[in-house]
């Protein structure tokens, strides 16, 4: 399929989102699924000029993070686990953009298991020594 193509696809299916904003929504879902990694792309992409460094990476003890303020991912899938909103959670980390929200999100969805790992070892070191 070329460029012009895509295009042309892309164009169509934000005109259908007009009209059926559930059925793109469902499209979509199943296209991130897909897709591990696409949904991150594309807002890095949109957001590259003004934030460059808005991935989420690992730092030098290989845990996962997000953008130049280098928050862990564990962290901010915690807080949102927590608060269960979008508002509320750039609200507890203003130091990130939303586009690095999402992507910890976004990184969260494709290493579950290990950013569980990451809450249930802070949950267990913190009721160690609140018991103590």
């Amino acid at each position: 399929m070329t460029t012009l193509e895509v295009s042309s696809h892309i164009r169509k299916l934000a005109l259908l989102a007009e009209r059926e904003p559930r059925r793109v929504a469902a499209a979509l879902d199943a296209l991130w699924a897909l897709q591990p990694g696409l949904f991150q792309d594309m807002f890095c992409l949109e957001a590259e000029e003004e934030n460059p460094d808005c991935v989420v990476f690992r730092d030098a003890r290989g845990q996962a993070v997000a953008g130049r303020a280098r928050i862990p991912v564990w962290e901010v899938v915690r807080t949102y686990r927590r608060v269960c909103d979008l508002n509320v959670l750039a609200q507890e980390y203003p130091m990130l953009s939303q586009v690095e929200l999402l992507a910890a999100l976004e990184y969260s969805h494709r290493h579950r298991e290990e950013i569980d790992r990451q809450i249930d070892a802070y949950e267990n070191r913190r009721v160690a020594l609140l018991s103590e």
